[in-house]
């Protein structure tokens, strides 16, 4: 186990994850209480304003650059050949 590490993952988002735990479960159950228990209601929100469909692209573009497929059609583009 290296400095500042708790089972090979960093300590800081550890805690940070620990901590703020808590308080993302409580706002989301508030969040789908308000919308009723409709998750159509509830993500209605975010394709109607153009500031949380942008913030909400750029997560799923965040988490998909994250994955192996990324990575690879990243290397087959520097090495000039097709996606397919």
């Amino acid at each position: 186990m290296g400095r500042g590490r708790f089972n090979g993952y960093p300590l800081g988002p550890m805690i940070l994850g620990v901590t703020l735990s808590r308080l993302l479960d409580d706002n989301w159950r508030r969040a789908i209480i308000s919308a009723h228990g409709d998750l159509g209601e509830f993500f209605e929100g975010e394709f109607t304003s153009l500031l949380s469909l942008v913030l909400f692209m750029s997560v799923i573009l965040i988490l998909v650059s994250q994955t192996p497929v990324w990575a690879r059609m990243k290397q087959r583009i520097s090495r000039g050949t097709s996606i397919d």
